[in-house]
């Protein structure tokens, strides 16, 4: 299907570096350098803030994910198609908070996913969240809200809005 279809093309993510606090960013796998606002970031770039760092990421489809301290997130996948588009994030550590945009700001479908420890989660239009390796809080989220995949569940999980899901420490994939 040469030059037919779902065309794709990397879409930059843009990071926010709040003032006043440590944040440092991995290019292309080299070695993390202190990062600079509004830098672009594409698949397998890295960002990290130090316990008084903070950041921003926006996605192209007005998805916006703050770092809080200490927190280490990859950005996997930023792709944009005309029907169906594709946007990953993994949290190496830390917590993040999420706001998806509503629905009517992009055309086409997103699937956006994050990963964190052993959670795979995947993130409806009009969601705010808090998210880390082993807690999920649901501010808000359209339709059901987030589907959380765990290694070895028989069933996903769906954590609707108002609702909270941690992962027992002893769970062990």
């Amino acid at each position: 299907k040469l030059g037919i279809g779902n065309h794709a093309r990397q879409a930059a993510v843009v990071l926010l570096v709040e003032k006043g606090g440590a944040v440092q960013v991995s290019l292309d796998g080299k070695e993390f350098a202190s990062a600079q606002n509004e830098i672009k970031l594409y698949n397998d770039d890295r960002v990290k803030t130090a316990g008084n760092g903070h950041a921003a990421l926006l996605f192209f489809d007005g998805t916006r994910v703050r770092l809080d301290g200490q927190s280490d997130v990859e950005v996997n996948q930023s792709s944009q198609r005309e029907r169906d588009s594709e946007l990953t994030l993994t949290v190496h550590e830390g917590t993040i908070w999420v706001a998806t945009p509503d629905l009517h700001t992009y055309s086409g479908s997103i699937i956006r996913t994050i990963e964190a420890g052993e959670m795979t989660m995947e993130l409806p239009a009009r969601t705010e969240a808090i998210l880390s390796a082993r807690n999920v809080s649901v501010l808000s989220a359209a339709g059901l809200g987030i589907q959380i995949s765990i290694p070895r569940a028989v069933i996903p999980v769906i954590v609707g809005e108002g609702q909270k899901f941690v992962l027992p420490v002893e769970f062990d994939a």
